[in-house]
């Protein structure tokens, strides 16, 4: 499974945590910045980044909410991928666009770790999810080896 976060530049411990709880769940963080892509131009590299997500994480802390790339990230993002919000306390009110209406966990950047606990379960449960779906599909690709080999032998 990969996540695509959106963020602030400004926002680096946040991600480096963010990054850290992914990691631990086994799912691969994609970071515009920590992949280099010399043929493409940055929008074209985050395009593909968020294709190749299952699940896009948008970081909407102070510098992030009024981030013009983190605001086109998400209408990017808007139905092709699920997304999950993470928006800093007191900002409520200005979440607008392709974001309004969605469940959100609220980070207090005084206490952040009651949030980032709640992410850590949101993404754990998103991996079970996913990797259920990835063993149902092996099943179905065995399924019909198994039907396609039967066929071939009984004639």
């Amino acid at each position: 499974m990969k996540v695509f976060i959106s963020h602030s530049m400004k926002d680096v411990n946040l991600l480096n945590a963010l990054r850290s709880i992914a990691q631990t769940l086994g799912i691969e963080p994609l970071i515009a910045e920590h992949q280099f892509d010399a043929t493409n131009t940055i929008s074209q590299k985050v395009e593909n980044m968020i294709q190749q997500s299952d699940l896009v994480l948008a970081v909407l802390t102070s510098d992030g909410i009024g981030s013009g790339f983190v605001q086109q990230e998400i209408g990017f993002a808007h139905g092709r991928k699920s997304l999950l919000i993470l928006v800093e306390s007191g900002l409520e009110n200005q979440v607008s666009g392709f974001m309004y209406g969605r469940d959100r966990v609220v980070i207090d950047p005084w206490n952040p770790q009651p949030a980032l606990e709640q992410i850590h379960s949101v993404l754990a449960a998103q991996k079970q999810k996913s990797d259920q779906q990835e063993a149902i599909g092996k099943l179905i690709l065995v399924g019909v080896g198994i039907l396609f080999f039967a066929a071939l032998t009984s004639r």
